[in-house]
């Protein structure tokens, strides 16, 4: 049972009408000692399986996180042999390792630290759950309690929060956020009460929206208006992003003049809603009644209808529908005719000038002085100047990717760029796949961090595309993109999400599996800053299978076919699912995307991919994947794998190459054989290179010999000193080296313990030649001169 407590302070800033307030929650683990493990960190002792959860109000601010904790050192063991670090899940965050500076004794040692950052931000959902990873460096072999442990009832966390985002230095597209007068978006700062201090929650009603950008003559908007203003948490016709449901209802503002908003000598503003028309979304209105405003006031915003010279941004002809996200804005000099555009299409008609005029103007979200709309709507933001081409295209790429909108005509597009103006998806070099265009990101400039993303387009409510795609091996649970500025972009041809109807017969890949029926519709992707692997999901239930009836496919036989040219017909690498059901009709597949190296006949390189299937009678594949995971700490690598079921199967074979070309064998694996139960895997790889970025592989043996090469998976490097002795090559001809850290002894025994080797081994690489030896597993067992034991195996082939 853990405990929580809630702290609550509350600070009345200058220039805001509401009230901020400070917040801290805690809890404390009291389950039980948590143990250690010898060496390493080791997710089967500790981690994930000795967790503790912090609850606070969902669309908090997380501003710190403070940590204290005991750990016994005993048996001998010493406080300098401890070692320990938290994690935060949500946001995929580990702070660095703490080791123990009680010195060489043994005792208990508190460990007290404040401002940690691996949970700040904004927290969607209050539920933030740390691990926490500890290990010993001296004591034993196994996880236990025997020589290190955490105290029970000692590790608490404490979260620090409030309900302000900090005056924000990014802004939409990375634009000079010092021009940024409005910035209201429905996961910030949305509450249930009129004084700003009580959240809002999937479901609840809003009755007031704090503004992100500094401005102190608009610090916020207030509900009016009979109807609800309703707060979804995940709307998936949004991409994933928060919304409100407006009802007959509005947010409004009054400020004293034109100036208050528009400061400079132009404007820019856009909104993203979904409304069956561009009437009421966004106005900014003024009391005037002189010529030329008349009795319909002046406007500059979305208002619908043509008798208002002074209107701005009504751009239509563009198919503004109630079914899906939409982005529309303006940008204008206060002297000329301004330019409106809704998802990037430049709209029909003139929208007119601006009128300036004198007087109390009014800041309406889905409002105009007398009337109230009803809609969906997620976000609004004011610029007090007019947006340069190049500004545009960032803005409208940011909201494009955030919402899954695709950016101009669909089919055609237009180039999505960063926040610093590089190209995310070039529109010349993808024209053939400018259909649903989406993509996760991560851009701190614009405050964008889009972990979960597809195509919002839909017909009658069914998504036109099949393809969700999320950051990470988690589909569940998304983690962050670990780079800035980095993106995965993808569009398809077009072409209907079928198979081609008629038996592609011999489609070869370059991992030996042979391809009867390619998709219709083929995806392209382009990668952009540094990303590991995504999992793609494909919703299949529309398709049509046995009988032509929709859904009604094997998706054991499903394939995942990645390619370098696009052309799939020979060289592509053919991926089975990570996991599917043949009841939802759903298939993952989990894929590190990298780029070619030239030559299409190398695996698992390429942007392009489609989905095909096998034949299951002629080219059966007898294990069946549901997870392959590689992670790293303190230079050991661990791969675990899990299998559902096992037919015909001899053994796992786990390789790992630095440059995609030479691979190293790292472990032989005998598996089950035959099993409809599920089975987990794991072997580790302690000789862990020093360069940048570790890719490891899944190979598959029958009893029969065929090897099936499953995904790939990725780890970054680390700068490692070499601590453990290692045995290479592994299998070997003859020619066996053992590169020690230390001086010492090695004696190698066959696996009835019979004699082969005894001798001295030097610091650094010794060299033995066992050609003569027969083939088989022999041990090799290593004293060195520090004391310590350790034994290692190899094959001789």
């Amino acid at each position: 049972m853990k405990s929580f407590r809630l702290l609550l302070a509350i600070v009345l800033l200058s220039g805001f009408t509401g009230f901020v307030f400070s917040q801290s929650a805690n809890a404390l683990y009291n389950t039980g000692n948590i143990p250690t493990n010898f060496s390493t960190y080791s997710g089967a002792c500790n981690g994930p399986l000795t967790t503790l959860t912090v609850i606070i109000p969902a669309g908090m601010n997380v501003t710190s996180v403070s940590v204290t904790y005991d750990m016994i050192a005993l048996n001998g063991a010493w406080m300098s042999e401890q070692n320990s670090q938290i994690h935060c899940q949500e946001t995929g965050i580990t702070e660095a390792v703490f080791t123990g500076t009680g010195g060489n004794l043994a005792g208990t040692e508190t460990y007290n630290r404040a401002g940690v950052t691996i949970a700040n931000g904004i927290s969607a959902t209050g539920i933030l759950t740390f691990e926490m990873r500890a290990w010993r460096s001296w004591g034993g072999t196994l996880c236990d309690n025997a020589y290190q442990y955490i105290n029970n009832n000692t590790w608490t966390v404490t979260v620090f929060y409030n309900n302000s985002v900090p005056s924000p230095t990014a802004s939409p597209g990375g634009v000079s956020s010092a021009n940024l007068t409005s910035w209201f978006k429905s996961s910030d700062q949305l509450y249930q009460n009129a004084g700003m201090t009580i959240p809002v929650v999937d479901g609840s009603n809003a009755l007031a929206w704090g503004n992100m950008a500094t401005n102190a003559q608009l610090p916020s908007v207030s509900k009016i208006g009979g109807g609800t203003i309703t707060y979804t948490a995940v709307d998936d016709y949004f991409n994933y992003n928060s919304t409100m449901q407006l009802t007959s209802s509005a947010f409004i503002s009054n400020v004293s003049g034109f100036s208050d908003i528009f400061l400079g000598s132009g404007t820019s503003y856009y909104s993203v809603f979904a409304k069956g028309g561009m009437d009421l979304v966004y106005t900014f209105t003024s009391a005037s009644t002189v010529s030329p405003c008349g009795s319909n006031r002046c406007c500059t915003g979305f208002r619908g209808g043509g008798s208002q010279v002074t209107n701005v941004g009504v751009p239509y002809g563009v198919g503004i529908d109630n079914t899906k996200a939409h982005f529309s804005g303006s940008t204008a000099d206060f002297s000329t005719i301004g330019q409106n555009n809704t998802n990037g299409i430049l709209g029909t008609n003139s929208p007119g000038t601006f009128n300036t005029t004198s007087g109390t103007y009014s800041y309406n979200i889905f409002n105009f002085p007398g009337y109230n709309g009803t809609g969906r709507f997620s976000e609004n933001f004011t610029f007090d100047k007019s947006f340069s081409t190049n500004e545009t295209s960032r803005v409208e790429s940011y909201l494009a990717i955030k919402y899954g909108i695709t950016l101009g005509t669909n089919g055609t597009s237009k180039d999505y760029l960063n926040s610093t103006s590089t190209v995310v998806w070039t529109q010349s070099a993808n024209s053939a796949f400018a259909y649903d265009i989406a993509g996760v990101s991560r851009d701190d400039n614009s405050a964008l961090d889009q972990r979960k993303s597809h195509s919002v387009n839909n017909t009658a409510l069914v998504f036109d595309d099949i393809l969700v795609v999320v950051n990470g091996n988690n589909f569940n649970s998304p983690t962050a993109i670990a780079t800035d500025r980095s993106a995965f972009v993808w569009g398809h041809n077009g072409q209907p999400a079928t198979h081609t109807g008629w038996p592609i017969l011999a489609l070869p890949t370059d991992n030996g599996e042979i391809i009867e029926t390619i998709f219709q519709r083929k995806w392209k992707s382009q990668e952009s800053g540094t990303l590991g692997s995504v999992t793609l999901e494909f919703d299949l239930s529309s398709v049509p299978g046995v009988g032509n009836v929709p859904g009604a496919n094997d998706l054991s036989n499903l394939r995942l076919l990645v390619d370098e040219d696009g052309d799939f017909t020979n060289g592509a690498t053919a991926i089975a699912p990570s996991s599917f059901s043949n009841v939802t009709d759903i298939a993952y597949f989990i894929h590190d995307f990298i780029p070619t190296d030239g030559n299409n006949g190398t695996p698992f390189r390429g942007f392009f991919f489609t989905l095909g299937s096998i034949d299951a009678t002629t080219t059966p594949l007898p294990v069946t994947i549901t997870k392959f995971d590689v992670s790293n700490s303190n230079c050991q690598t661990t791969i675990n794998w899990t299998t559902e079921s096992e037919e015909n199967s001899k053994e796992f074979i786990v390789e790992c190459t630095g440059d995609l070309v030479d691979w190293r064998e790292v472990c032989r694996v005998p598996s089950v054989g035959n099993s409809n139960s599920q089975i987990f895997y794991e072997c580790h790889d302690d000789y862990f290179e020093n360069h940048g970025t570790i890719y490891y592989r899944l190979k598959q043996v029958d009893n029969d010999g065929v090897e099936t090469i499953y995904d790939m998976r990725s780890v970054a490097g680390q700068q490692c000193d070499q601590v453990e002795p290692i045995i290479y090559p592994n299998p070997t001809e003859g020619i066996v080296n053992i590169d020690s850290p230390l001086a010492g002894s090695a004696v190698i025994t066959d696996a009835t313990g019979k004699l082969i080797f005894k001798g001295l081994l030097n610091s650094g690489v010794n060299t033995i030649d066992l050609g003569q030896i027969a083939s088989g597993i022999y041990i090799v067992s290593i004293q060195l001169n520090n004391g310590s034991l350790r034994m290692l195996r190899f094959i001789k082939d």
